[in-house]
């Protein structure tokens, strides 16, 4: 009579234990596959997972200028992405992941908005995108706002993480246009596309999917950091924040992950727009004190007196003063 060999009876037994408890995905056997493609991935529903940095903190050497979550779409061995990330680096570690993890190949890449931390990882696309292989994606303002900015976008995050995290990254635009309006199809994926102008930036894409109630909405919604408003508009801002609120979504994805417990993504949208309002109101009850906006206190009020990148603070109400004043002085906003 044989004996099985007491490795394989321990592999049985674990099997038949663990059969009905989840499992991880399995590392598809590839070259160059490596299991440690980077922590924090979150899966928010059938083939939907998102990449989020550690914690919210402003980019810098530590976390290599991943600082907003990326989002892979996976059907069969097809994968989307959404905002891939920073730096060359960054997209390469995608790559590995999506192939190691999933046995997928990336066709689509999504520019939300033209944010150096979210647009920057493009690169890994580069010779993919000559061959026909991938297409990169943004509204037609988002890409011409890449064509401008982009250039000083890299070499002030360079600045920022340092030369070694963003060697050999080069800018990579986009080749299609998205419509807003239109639905994408990606299997099981369907995504409506709504643009919001001048919010947090000039152009930010919004991406519905209703069946699982999941909101990619580029730079609008913010975590423990504080918002950005340098090439957007505050009214638009808060605006664009009430209509995702109305949608009434389960996940946010935006420059945070929220979603984890209910209620977690309208707070997060709620958070932001409190900021916005503090913002608004600080400006306007300088104005009506007769000061300058150089009066103004350089760092955010409780709550958000702690949240990354309080040095912003100030140059947000420099950039709302100049928005704000013309209104005020027509009579038409108050504190």
């Amino acid at each position: 009579m044989s004996h099985w060999p007491w490795r394989a009876l321990w592999a049985l037994a674990a099997a038949l234990l663990l059969g009905c408890a989840p499992m991880p995905p399995a590392v598809h056997s590839a070259e160059g596959c490596d299991t440690d493609t980077g922590a924090g991935w979150h899966t928010l529903a059938p083939g939907v997972h998102v990449w989020q940095p550690a914690v919210d903190q402003e980019p810098n050497a530590g976390n290599a200028g991943h600082v907003s979550p990326t989002t892979v779409l996976v059907h069969g061995q097809r994968a989307w992405v959404i905002d891939p990330g920073p730096s060359l680096r960054q997209g390469q570690r995608l790559v590995a992941r999506v192939r190691c993890v999933w046995g997928a190949h990336i066709e689509r890449v999504i520019n939300t908005h033209a944010h150096a931390d979210n647009v920057l990882a493009n690169a890994a696309f580069a010779d993919a995108q000559r061959t026909g292989r991938v297409s990169v994606l943004a509204t037609a303002r988002t890409s011409d706002t890449m064509r401008q900015r982009c250039p000083g976008c890299l070499a002030d995050l360079t600045d920022r993480v340092g030369v070694s995290a963003m060697a050999g990254t080069q800018i990579v635009l986009p080749d299609a246009l998205l419509r807003p309006g239109e639905e994408l199809h990606f299997g099981p994926h369907r995504l409506q596309l709504r643009e919001v102008r001048n919010a947090h930036t000039q152009s930010d894409l919004v991406l519905w999917n209703d069946a699982h109630r999941i909101a990619w909405v580029g730079g609008l919604v913010y975590g423990q950091r504080l918002p950005e408003l340098a090439q957007g508009s505050l009214l638009g801002w808060r605006q664009a924040l009430s209509d995702v609120q109305t949608l009434q979504p389960l996940w946010v994805v935006g420059a945070t992950l929220a979603g984890h417990r209910p209620g977690d993504a309208q707070r997060a949208i709620a958070a932001t727009d409190a900021y916005l309002a503090q913002v608004q109101q600080q400006v306007l009850q300088g104005m009506e004190a007769g000061q300058q906006v150089s009066e103004l206190p350089v760092r955010a009020a409780a709550p958000f007196a702690r949240w990354a990148g309080h040095e912003r603070h100030g140059f947000n109400l420099q950039r709302a003063w100049r928005e704000l004043e013309p209104a005020w002085m027509d009579g038409l906003l108050r504190p």
